[in-house]
Order: C-alpha cells, then sequence, then structure tokens
C-alpha cells in the first residue's frame, strides 16, 4: 500500500463506483443492454404493424365522428413516436458498419431528433387527455356533448397539439452540439453543451427540464387520472339506472358504453404505463442520493432506462385495445373458414421471439457472468471504454470482499484506458492511487493525470485540483 493519503471530504470516486451503490455499474449496462436489444426490437416489431393497422382502420371507418380523428391522431402519433428508436437504430448500425465513412451518424441523430421523440411522447399524452376529457363530458352531459365538442374542434385540438408539442421541445437541440476530440491516434465522438445553452442556462433549466419534463408530464398524469375516474363513476351509476329502467334504444346505448369501456381501457393502460415515471420523479424530488451526483447513481441511471421504455410500451399496448373493438357492428354474418397455415415468415418471427425471451432471460439470470465476458473482449481489443467500465467487474475490493485480489486488477485496467487517454479512468487511477491502493505511478503523475482528467470536462478532478493538489497531497 500507499502512504499517500487523501480526505474523503475533498475527493471521492466518480459516481457509478461509490462504496453505497445499491447497484454495480455492471448490471447497469446489462440492464440497458436486455432494454435495448431485447424489448425495444419486441415494442417496434409489435408497435409498427398495430398502428399502421390502426390508422387505416379509423380512416376506412371515416373522419366525419369527432372520436374517429382522436383515435386516428393517436395512432399516427404513436406510430410516429416508435418510428424514432427504429431510425435510431438504423442510424447506429449503419455507424458500426462503417465507422469511418459515417462516424457520428447515430450522435448528430440523437441531438437532432430527441427533441422529436419527446415531442410525439408528449402529444400521446395530450391526445389521451382529449379522450378522457371527451369521455368524462359525455357520461357526465350526454345531452350537450355533441354541442360541446364537434368534429372539427376535435381536429384543430389535435392538429394544434401535433404541432405546439414539436416547437416545444426545439430547445433540446438547441442545448447540445456533437464534439469530436482528439485523443492520442484515435477520435473520440460525444454531446457536449452547446454556446447557446450556457448563455441561456436558467431559461433552459426552467422551461425544459422543469416544466416540459417534469411539470408537464405530471400534470398529463393527474387530469387523466381524475377524468377517468369520473367517467368510471358516472358510467357505473348510468348502467346500474339502465337496468331498473326500461329503454328503447338499448342497442344504441350498449354500443356507446363499449366504446366509452374501451376509451376508458385507452386511459388506464396510459396510467399505468406512466405510474413508474411518477414513481421516479418523487425518488428523485425527495431522496437527495438518488441523482445524477449521488451515492445512487446507477440504481438511478437504470430507473432513467427503464421508465424510458413504459411510453412506448403504452403505444403498443392501447392500440391493440382499440382494434379489437373495432366498427360498429353492421349486421353481417361470416361463416367460418379453415385456418390456413402460418407462412414462414410468421414462424421466423415467432422462433425469434421466443429466441430473444431466451436470451433476454439467460441475461437476466447471469447477467455478470454475460456482462463481464462481453466487455473483457472488448477491453482486450483496445477500447478505452470497455476498459473504464470493466473495473467494475473487479471493484469488489471498494466492497471489502477479495481486496487483495481485485484491487490490483481493478488499477491495473484504470492504467490501461488511462493511457490511451480516458478522463474518467486518469482521474480514477490518481484516486485510487492517493487512496493508497497499489499502482504503478510514479512521483507527480497523480497529478498530471488529475490535470489531464479536469482538462477534458471531469468535474469531480477540478474539484481535487483545487483543494487536495494545491495543497502539496497529489504526489
Amino acid at each position: 500500500m500507499n502512504n499517500t493519503s487523501c480526505e474523503s471530504a475533498q475527493c471521492d470516486f466518480l459516481p457509478g463506483v461509490h462504496p453505497h451503490e445499491i447497484l454495480t455499474r455492471s448490471q447497469y449496462l446489462m440492464a440497458n443492454f436486455i432494454l435495448t436489444c431485447f424489448i425495444m426490437p419486441v415494442i417496434i416489431v409489435i408497435g409498427l404493424p398495430t398502428n399502421i393497422i390502426n390508422c387505416v382502420v379509423f380512416w376506412r371507418q371515416g373522419l366525419g365522428d369527432r372520436m374517429n380523428v382522436c383515435l386516428f391522431a393517436l395512432s399516427l402519433v404513436d406510430l410516429s413516436m416508435v418510428s424514432v428508436p427504429t431510425l435510431y437504430s438504423i442510424a447506429y448500425y449503419t455507424e458500426q458498419s462503417d465507422p469511418v465513412t459515417h462516424a457520428g451518424l447515430s450522435w448528430y441523430f440523437q441531438v437532432y431528433m430527441s427533441g422529436v421523440g419527446h415531442g410525439f411522447r408528449t402529444a400521446s399524452g395530450f391526445i389521451t387527455i382529449v379522450i378522457a376529457v371527451e369521455r368524462c363530458l359525455c357520461v357526465t352531459f350526454p345531452l350537450k356533448a355533441a354541442s360541446l365538442i364537434s368534429t372539427r374542434t376535435m381536429a384543430t385540438t389535435v392538429l394544434l397539439i401535433a404541432v405546439l408539442t414539436q416547437v416545444a421541445f426545439l430547445t433540446i437541440p438547441m442545448t447540445m452540439r456533437v464534439e469530436v476530440v482528439q485523443v492520442s491516434n484515435s477520435t473520440i465522438i460525444g454531446i457536449g453543451d452547446s454556446d447557446f445553452y450556457r448563455e441561456n442556462q436558467v431559461f433552459f433549466t426552467i422551461f425544459e427540464n422543469m416544466i416540459m419534463l417534469n411539470v408537464v408530464p405530471l400534470a398529463t398524469f393527474i387530469i387523466i387520472c381524475v377524468c377517468t375516474a369520473l367517467t368510471v363513476v358516472k358510467l357505473r351509476a348510468a348502467m346500474t339506472w339502465r337496468k331498473t329502467t326500461s329503454c328503447s334504444s338499448e342497442g344504441g346505448q350498449g354500443q356507446h358504453t363499449a366504446l366509452t369501456k374501451m376509451l376508458v381501457l385507452v386511459c388506464c393502460v396510459y396510467i399505468l404505463t406512466t405510474i413508474p415515471w411518477v414513481i421516479f420523479y418523487l425518488a428523485n424530488v425527495t431522496v437527495h442520493e438518488f441523482s445524477l451526483v449521488g451515492q445512487y447513481y446507477n440504481l438511478y441511471m437504470t430507473s432513467i432506462v427503464t421508465v424510458y421504455y413504459f411510453p412506448y410500451i403504452n403505444s403498443s399496448l392501447t392500440q391493440k385495445g382499440e382494434q379489437v373493438t373495432g366498427p360498429p357492428y353492421t349486421g353481417k354474418v361470416f361463416l367460418a373458414r379453415k385456418k390456413k397455415p402460418d407462412p414462414w415468415y410468421i414462424r421466423v418471427l415467432e422462433l425469434s421471439l421466443c429466441g430473444a425471451v431466451a436470451a433476454a432471460l439467460y441475461c437476466y439470470y447471469y447477467f455478470e457472468y454475460v456482462h463481464f465476458h462481453v466487455t473483457h473482449g472488448y477491453a482486450h481489443l483496445g477500447y478505452s471504454e470497455a476498459q473504464h467500465q470493466l473495473l467494475t467487474n473487479y471493484f469488489a475490493c471498494i466492497t471489502g470482499v477479495g481486496v487483495e485480489k481485485h484491487a490490483d486488477k481493478a488499477m491495473e485496467w484504470f492504467r490501461k484506458a488511462a493511457d490511451q487517454g480516458h478522463p474518467h479512468a486518469a482521474y480514477n487511477l490518481a484516486i485510487g492511487h492517493l487512496k493508497g491502493y497499489q499502482t504503478d505511478l510514479k512521483p507527480g503523475e497523480s497529478h498530471r493525470l488529475i490535470h489531464h482528467a479536469a482538462s477534458k470536462g471531469v468535474k469531480e478532478a477540478h474539484h481535487v485540483l483545487n483543494n487536495v493538489c494545491t495543497l502539496g497531497h497529489c504526489v
């Protein structure tokens, strides 16, 4: 062990490798891997064709009815929403197939299309509000609902929702830019803050982070919950009253009740898929350490990537409910036909889904094993990011397990990544040296590594540089 000391109040490891982390970084990466490589493809395979079919169904039924207009708009918005990650996947794999020609393609897509995805997600929630409010008015004021919301008013409303939500999220591309950094003989491409964002950080923090990404979704959730609850209460009362009285137009009332139940189901699915985000938001507000700079960084990041997928699940599931209900009964009777065998591509799709589920289960139960060997392979190929991530597999020394065995390995991979210019690895290697772990750093080299990390934007390195190194402790 080294004799060098470092006060914990002045320098500490970066978020993600904190001793009191609930989840390890490898668990976070494995969760992200399962969601990206298995869950999202299933959502895309189900969501795209389902929404396309529903758009065609509602179009052919005609847009003369206000609710058909609303459901057609919801299907179209959800189709566009599911298309965004589909296009991102195409951009990502195009870049991976030819990194030289298409360098940074996925990063540019993320900068300029992330606002579009947020806009469609918010528009889907607003249209669901329109559905919830419309059904609530129909059940509460059945004789006045038609005059309160006309078909033209509904069409204008959904059109304004689609346009205004896209305009509102134009701020996201303004806050980011793609940065290309030359490190040794390699080029690193990433996303950084734009100059326009730095000059107007207060405005973007209030409008984008607080209002559009927090207040608006929470208000949407509350409005839909209240309207859906009122609709259910009023509908149950109306059905109870209808059972005790005679009604000559029971067939029409039955269709109206079935439509209301289906739309209530649409709202309930939205509520259920939004509850995880509400829990995440409340935890972020009430638990200080549950943040990007807290000791529960890995749990925070895992929660972000998990709740991110629930709106896509909603955009697929609710449309299936709409499709099942279908158009009103027309009196036609269809004779049963002999079922034809499934075509080959259906069988391939079924086998692919079974394989995806099996692979996801394997990764879930053996995620440490899978992540270790995948990362280990990339680390031996010379990828500095993989070398830095591999430390989490040897970092049992931080929690007090296998100290002598794993500490040297962790510092070894820190060293390899730092030699390639990886700023976070350089910082962690220097901090490990200052905390007394065995390294091969020469006198004064820890100061150079911390200075390098600080020059690359590692905020913690600035703090250590100003509060520890200035006192002569970075030796």
